[in-house]
């Protein structure tokens, strides 16, 4: 940083970081609840859609015809579009979510939503 900047140029440069930082959260906290969530038909896994201003509604596919397509639309619209103040949410709306989220299979712990948020924090704090 040069010796004179003025507090409008590093209050961008801290604005444009935290705004990179929020980007990086959402895509690694969704890599990480794709790859935790327990995996049957893949439904739950897809719906993790992050969403910028408020949650996303309704789920992606079905049980019977599993997409990604949403997913892969909200993390686009995340790395392209996202400014400060806005929030991202991170939302799964099948049914069952949190019956797996409590334990329900066999394949990933009691918890293991917020395990896979904290990691994927975590993962973003080391790269920093």
């Amino acid at each position: 940083m040069a010796k004179h900047e003025s507090a409008a140029s590093v209050a961008l440069q801290l604005k444009n970081f935290t705004e990179d930082i929020i980007q990086q959260v959402t895509l690694e906290v969704t890599a990480v609840l794709g790859e935790d969530t327990p995996v049957d038909t893949g439904w739950a896994q897809a719906n993790w859609v992050p969403n910028i201003g408020a949650s996303h509604t309704g789920t992606v596919g079905t049980k019977e015809s599993v997409t990604a397509t949403a997913k892969e639309e909200g993390i686009a619209k995340v790395l392209a579009l996202y400014k400060l103040p806005a929030i991202v949410f991170v939302t799964n709306n099948v049914p069952y979510i949190e019956r797996l989220n409590s334990g329900h299979s066999d394949k990933a712990p009691s918890g293991y939503v917020q395990l896979a948020i904290l990691k994927g924090i975590q993962a973003v704090e080391n790269r920093v």
